[in-house]
């Protein structure tokens, strides 16, 4: 029990605590039916004892009606501020959260873990309204009990039998309703997480003909989540379902003892019939409470699930001293997970406004430099710094704020062109013409139906590849920093568009940084700085044609991809 008091209270100190003083003022105003219920009790013993009938009768049920009213508009307020704002706010911090993850961090954080957290297990919010439910009910049937005691004080402790269940059961069940929501949270996220690779991955399971093993996949998972979520609805059926029993069976008890307490003579029959109406308005209220405390206990397997995930590690929020955007390496170690080294004792200097180019062989630890530059990953040894600033996890995030970048899989939403061009920033309709020139895709829009507010799908899958890549080129280039870092972007563009484009871009941003990552050596030779990489160290650097005449491996693969039969001039230049 002590657990999930620990639970509750750590979730209400994150999220329940500013509508806290509402819902007390919402719990008090719904207090106000109990004096009503004794009111309408007093008048319904008058009606049974004929004494005015039609103006009791008439106070009985205008009453109840007033009961009522009180109740639904008061627990209606109460559902508003102890369940949805609440929730709304924790769904929007469990997002935030994840977007504050670090991006190295990422590969241990599944998507399906974040959905399922923040759609299957964020019902869990729901437990501070359990728990006003759970008060206000008690409070009710104490109320009732009170007026069931001036009577008789023995008929008063029958419908009070089932608290001894809502007081012990929880302290049986807490430990084992958290254990079963901990099984069925990693069951959920394995298959969510499948299921929404599947979907993200769609053209590629039907191009490798793997439909026939997702579905297997996708039963055989869905069979394990379903089979632990049974676990744990049969916990919280069974906590209702003894609640429901132990206050049925106590009207019988009631009845019983009533009746004895009529044939002795200590109470009349018209007594006997107003505290059974009364008792069984003690049932319903302890059976809702019952019911509240085995939701709350499922609850709080859910919020445990919650607050695990908000335990992964944030980035901070410490600003970066951004100036010129000079950015150095200096011995810079990285391996990953695996530990094979990708950079060793590397360093490396861009100084504001240079044009560099970094080429060499595919996993030689050009993308691993990509990374570094941008703050997503941390060298095991050495330092990156910025103005002479290190970058690390707690400024990255404002770093980044000064990098424009395209990564290798760069992403489109399934929103429409001005979305993913803008990411919902103001751009005037001339800043985004001249990005769309650029790039070279002034004709492509112009000949779209719908203009800018075309869509293209989930990830872009209704447009090529280069033209993909072109618009996050666009993107970047909108965003408009002082800085520009490309990974391969144009990979998937010809090499005469390819060209022309990086031309553009080199005097869009004659002022300003540009760093390219290519593993296409004919596409940067007009870079004026290029630096060779092979096997995590620099072979070489200058420009196209100082490599061409001093470094023999930058020319071997330069030849390579210009075709065997090209003749390479001294310049650079290419002929066949």
């Amino acid at each position: 029990m002590s657990q999930m008091v620990r639970i509750y209270w750590r979730v209400f100190r994150l999220h329940h605590r500013k509508y806290s003083l509402r819902v007390v003022g919402w719990f008090l105003l719904a207090m106000l039916e109990i004096p009503l219920y004794i009111l309408m009790v007093l008048r319904f013993q008058n009606l049974i004892n004929q004494i005015d009938p039609i103006r009791n009768g008439l106070w009985v049920i205008g009453l109840a009606v007033a009961g009522y009213g009180i109740h639904l508009f008061a627990l209606l307020n109460v559902f508003r501020d102890s369940l949805i704002l609440p929730v709304r706010d924790l769904q929007v911090s469990l997002l935030k959260h994840f977007l504050h993850i670090p991006p190295h961090r990422y590969t241990e954080t599944s998507s399906g873990e974040l959905t399922n957290v923040l759609f299957s297990q964020i019902s869990g919010g729901e437990f501070l309204e359990m728990f006003w439910v759970a008060a206000y009910n008690l409070a009710r049937a104490a109320g009732l009990c009170y007026i069931i005691a001036q009577v008789s004080w023995v008929l008063a402790i029958v419908p009070t039998l089932p608290v001894l269940f809502l007081v012990f059961i929880p302290r049986m069940l807490s430990k084992a309703f958290v254990a079963a929501h901990a099984r069925y949270s990693e069951a959920n996220s394995r298959f969510e997480s499948f299921v929404t690779d599947t979907l993200n991955g769609i053209l590629t399971v039907k191009l490798f003909n793997a439909v026939a093993f997702h579905v297997r996949q996708i039963r055989n998972l869905a069979r394990k989540a379903n089979l632990r979520w049974f676990v744990t609805y049969f916990l919280e059926w069974g906590v209702n379902s003894i609640t429901v029993g132990t206050t049925k069976l106590a009207i019988p008890l009631f009845l019983v003892l009533g009746g004895y307490l009529v044939h002795q003579g200590e109470i009349s029959v018209a007594e006997l019939l107003m505290l059974y109406v009364a008792v069984n308005l003690v049932n319903d209220s302890l059976m809702a409470a019952g019911f509240a405390m085995g939701y709350s206990l499922n609850y709080g397997g859910q919020l445990n699930n919650i607050l695990r995930f908000l335990e992964h590690e944030s980035e901070g929020e410490q600003p970066f001293p951004f100036e010129r955007g000079r950015m150095e390496m200096e011995r810079v170690g990285f391996a990953y997970r695996d530990g094979q080294p990708i950079l060793q004792d590397f360093s490396l200097t861009i100084q504001p406004g240079e044009k560099v180019a970094i080429v060499g062989p595919s996993g030689m630890g050009k993308s691993t430099i990509f990374a570094l530059l941008r703050g997503m990953q941390f060298p095991q040894r050495g330092q990156v710094r910025v103005d002479d600033t290190q970058v690390n996890q707690e400024n990255a995030p404002s770093l980044r704020e000064q990098i424009a970048s395209v990564s290798q899989a760069a992403y489109m939403f399934d929103a429409d062109l001005q979305f993913n061009l803008t990411l919902g920033r103001e751009r005037s309709a001339a800043e985004i013409q001249n990005a769309l020139r650029v790039v070279g895709l002034e004709e492509f829009v112009d000949g779209l139906p719908e203009g800018m507010s075309t869509r293209f799908g989930p990830s872009g899958f209704a447009i090529s590849g280069g033209e993909k890549a072109r618009v996050c080129l666009a993107r970047a280039l909108l965003m408009d920093r002082p800085v520009l870092l490309l990974d391969e972007v144009t990979a998937n563009i010809d090499s005469i568009r390819e060209e022309k484009i990086l031309e553009n871009v080199l005097h869009g941003m004659a002022n300003k940084s540009v760093v390219v990552i290519s593993h296409r050596l004919s596409s940067v030779r007009n870079f004026p700085r290029i630096v060779f990489l092979e096997e995590g160290k620099i072979r070489g650097e200058g420009m196209h044609r100082d490599l061409l005449a001093f470094c023999p491996r930058y020319k071997e693969l330069f030849g390579e991809q210009v075709g065997q039969s090209a003749r390479i001039s001294p310049e650079g230049k290419v002929t066949t």
